[in-house]
């Protein structure tokens, strides 16, 4: 056997192995993909109901404030009488908008959240994405420098 089908034959051996291990670097990444793509189905399925929830609780707070202030109106008109009714009626609308903001503010916490874990979770399939291409980078380059080491002796 000739020095230049040796040579061949090493290069055609590494060229092998580094295709070996890039088959397996693109499952890693096929299969994280294919996570990816059940977390946003997900997502994309309890979503629409969180949001439709969010729009209801909204709409049911219009209502509560919208009878508050209707209630406010018709005590006012009965009860025009004496420094008492008018300290009642005012405790009656402070407790209201405490109310309501309280709901407004638990409805604000759950879009928050729901945004958060959306972040997490692409914050944590971006890291691993980097290892993978990071993993696949160092092994084509200690493949490279063998070759380059082997071709030099």
């Amino acid at each position: 056997m000739t020095i230049i089908e040796m040579t061949v034959l090493l290069a055609v051996l590494a060229f092998a192995v580094l295709v070996s291990y890039l088959v397996s670097v693109l499952i890693q990444i096929r299969k994280t993909m294919a996570e990816s793509e059940q977390l946003l189905a997900t997502m994309n399925q309890e979503l629409p109901s969180l949001i439709s929830e969010l729009r209801a609780m909204s709409h049911n707070l219009n209502g509560l404030a919208e009878q508050t202030r209707e209630g406010v109106e018709h005590a006012a008109v009965l009860l025009q009488a004496g420094r008492e009714s008018r300290e009642q009626l005012r405790g009656y609308a402070r407790r209201a908008e405490d109310n309501l903001r309280d709901l407004a503010s638990r409805a604000g916490d759950a879009v928050g959240e729901v945004v958060e874990e959306g972040k997490e979770f692409a914050d944590s399939k971006k890291t691993v994405l980097r290892e993978v291409f990071d993993a696949g980078r160092e092994a084509m380059r200690r493949k490279r420098d063998r070759f380059r080491g082997e071709e030099r002796s």
